[in-house]
């Protein structure tokens, strides 16, 4: 199960950078909004004020691949497809 878990939000993170384009000029950087539920280590955790973890470094890596930024937010696990679907985060 955690497989395929793994695996679905590899797709849905991969697709959601690539669908916001792949410019990779310094003055074109967009910063894509990630938001998680830090409470599930070792996908993310907290590490003081920053959250850690592999979702996290994933999501840097894909975003270093197409030239972008990412701003991790931590939120509440039940609020995350709302704010996903009303804009307020870029991919969770």
């Amino acid at each position: 199960m955690k497989k395929w878990m793994l695996l679905v939000v590899t797709a849905c993170v991969t697709f959601a950078l690539t669908a916001c384009g792949t410019s990779s000029s310094s003055d074109d950087k967009k910063t894509l909004v990630m938001g998680t539920s830090a409470d599930y280590p070792p996908f993310e955790s907290k590490d003081g004020d920053q959250i850690v973890g592999f979702d996290v470094d994933l999501a840097e890596a894909l975003a270093e691949k197409t030239g972008h930024e990412i701003e991790v937010k931590d939120m509440d696990f039940n609020g995350l497809v709302t704010a996903l679907k009303t804009n307020k985060v870029d991919i969770v």
